[in-house]
């Protein structure tokens, strides 16, 4: 049976109604990260599965939120005296005759034992054996009850989780699998083409080059939480929460670093200059009237063509993506080269990719064929002792990552200042 619900029917729903339908759903959808993750699928599939897990849960918090709100303007317009509906509110209240005749055995025991009870119960004396104290206005600021005890508190659905950047960059590079903790690779470098015309009888011009073994080691991400047996056993979604806790953490880590890593005993990103271009205005500088961060990326994707590359995706921050998004031309129309579609925005057909981990201000337009992500033990989730967790009734949890990213050819990366750009640009 399918879990999907129509707008129409999510509108129609309480807020408790739509907090036990989102958390059935979001079980399911752990289900599904779990099931992949336990079947070994590959890394790009379960980042796709975390993060439309994160965009589902940040668009669950938002509806509630707004029903919730719509409940409170609800409660207000009854406080200020708007009348109820039967159909609202529903009531339920016994009489004093009723209470007194329920509690009339109760009343019974107390007859000739006064002198029995404690003084803190009751106030006795011959002609008012029992004083009832003075009525007085009902309110927590002169009661004895907390708010943590009476009235009980209501709980609201699920784990409310801090928002994390969605992975801008794992998804869309190519994974090789490995069984080696080195990976080598050959290079020609020195070329010289000698190649020309050559006249009848004469000789013939050489040509060589030289060849450039390098190699990288394999490099380990990983980060663990303790828990005891006791929280696992007794908060139903403790492990489901404790398992995407740590995979977001793992492939986070992995993601940014993929991004702005130095190199140095983590992974070297593709915006360290070792792996990049430095953007050229080329033949372009000073002859584009009034130019802007489309012309910047055009003329980019110009500048990798050159050495025989083509852009396929193009990385922005999202503060980059909302000027791209709002960029004109001389009449006020907006640029229809830049496209948005259900897989989101691209230009002249190339896609274009957000994260915070490229710094604003800043592009970076790839040929991803010239990057690779070589794995050797893709994203898991392992549980163990450690140290006394026997003894003090504790489990290890532990998420592990293996693997690192080789940039095949640094002409293959393009980036640069996007104002600096428009500045060689402008004419």
């Amino acid at each position: 049976m399918s879990l999907e619900k129509t707008n129409d029917e999510l509108a129609n729903m309480s807020v408790e109604e739509l907090a036990g339908y989102y958390n059935t759903v979001n079980e399911a959808k752990n289900a599904e990260i779990t099931e992949a993750i336990e079947s070994k699928s590959s890394k790009e599939e379960v980042a796709k599965l975390y993060n439309q897990y994160k965009k589902d849960t940040d668009a669950q918090m938002e509806k509630l939120n707004s029903v919730l709100v719509e409940q409170g303007l609800k409660i207000k317009k009854l406080k200020d005296g708007e009348a109820p509906s039967p159909a609202s509110i529903t009531t339920s209240r016994k009489t004093t005759r009723k209470s007194l005749e329920e509690n009339l055995e109760n009343l019974k025991g107390l007859k000739g034992a006064l002198k029995d009870a404690k003084a803190s119960e009751f106030t006795t004396s011959v002609s008012n054996p029992m004083t009832i104290k003075a009525a007085g206005d009902m309110s927590y600021a002169g009661g004895t009850a907390t708010l943590g005890s009476v009235p009980l508190p209501f709980r609201e659905a699920g784990v409310y989780d801090e928002r994390r950047s969605t992975l801008g960059f794992l998804p869309y590079v190519e994974t090789i699998g490995t069984d080696s903790n080195v990976i080598s690779w050959v290079q020609k470098v020195n070329r010289e083409n000698g190649a020309d015309v050559v006249a009848e009888t004469a000789g013939k011009p050489q040509s060589d080059f030289e060849l450039s073994v390098t190699q990288a080691f394999i490099l380990k991400y990983a980060n663990y939480i303790k828990v005891s047996t006791e929280m696992l056993d007794d908060i139903s979604f403790m492990q489901g929460e404790i398992d995407r806790e740590l995979i977001g953490n793992t492939l986070e880590k992995v993601d940014q670093d993929c991004f702005t890593g130095t190199g140095a005993n983590v992974i070297q990103g593709i915006l360290i200059p070792a792996n990049y271009t430095a953007y050229n205005a080329g033949q372009y500088a000073g002859t584009v009237a009034g130019a802007n961060l489309v012309d910047v990326l055009i003329t980019a994707m110009a500048q990798m063509s050159a050495s025989f590359y083509r852009a396929s995706r193009i990385f922005l921050n999202p503060s980059d993506v909302a000027t791209l998004k709002l960029t004109k031309d001389s009449d006020n129309n907006y640029i229809n080269r830049l496209m948005v579609t259900a897989e989101g925005l691209s230009l002249d057909g190339v896609p274009i990719s957000e994260s915070y981990h490229v710094t604003a201000g800043d592009f970076a337009v790839c040929d991803m064929s010239q990057i690779r992500m070589y794995v050797k033990e893709e994203i898991g989730l392992e549980f163990g002792l450690d140290g006394n967790d026997f003894t003090n009734n504790m489990r290890t949890i532990l998420s592990e990552w293996r693997g690192i990213l080789r940039v095949v050819d640094s002409a293959g990366i393009i980036t640069g200042d996007i104002a600096t750009a428009i500045t060689a640009l402008n004419a």
